[in-house]
């Protein structure tokens, strides 16, 4: 696996992906089955390998990838290479929720654990596609022809009453 220039260790190395459909369960009370799709939320790579104590750099290299954050703060978004991660069309991850390492004292050795989450997945970048903008209230004339049905405040009636009293007549 690699994340951007970063080749990540390989020994024991495991990952597997988890991808969650979220839905809620309409039956309420009866036993139903119907649910309602609210969308697939961005993939999880577990991943779990092992590092030798002999190779401490390894895991300090590995420890400052995870740690890496942009200049405004925001953890680092890195391309991610692994077959896959390519197969599940995963591009763009972040390290997220845990980053466990444990030591194995009967292997001389470090289990590491760690979890990256997609950034910008495909639902995602569809969903942003298909959100509707925020419509503007329009005017004529300086008068608003949109919502008209709130309360003016006292200012804005005395405003309106010298707009009113100053209007020239057409």
């Amino acid at each position: 696996m690699r994340l951007n220039n970063y080749t990540v260790p390989n020994k024991e190395f495991k990952i597997s992906v988890d991808m969650e459909f979220d839905a809620s369960s309409l039956g309420a009370q009866t036993s139903s089955t119907e649910s309602a799709h609210k969308g697939i939320k961005p993939k999880a790579v577990s991943v779990n390998l092992l590092i030798p104590h002999v190779n401490a750099s390894d895991l300090t290299a590995l420890t400052s990838i995870a740690e890496s954050t942009g200049t405004d703060g925001s953890l680092t978004t890195y391309t991610v290479t692994d077959p896959l991660c390519n197969a599940m069309n995963i591009r763009k991850v972040t390290f997220a929720k845990n980053f466990t390492v444990a030591d194995d004292m009967s292997l001389k050795a470090w289990r590491v654990s760690f979890s990256l989450v997609e950034y910008n997945s495909v639902p995602e970048k569809a969903e942003q596609r298909t959100t509707t903008k925020t419509t503007q209230i329009q005017s004529a004339d300086g008068v608003d022809v949109g919502d008209s049905s709130k309360e003016l405040t006292g200012f804005e009636k005395i405003l309106l009453f010298g707009d009113n009293l100053f209007k020239p007549s057409v």
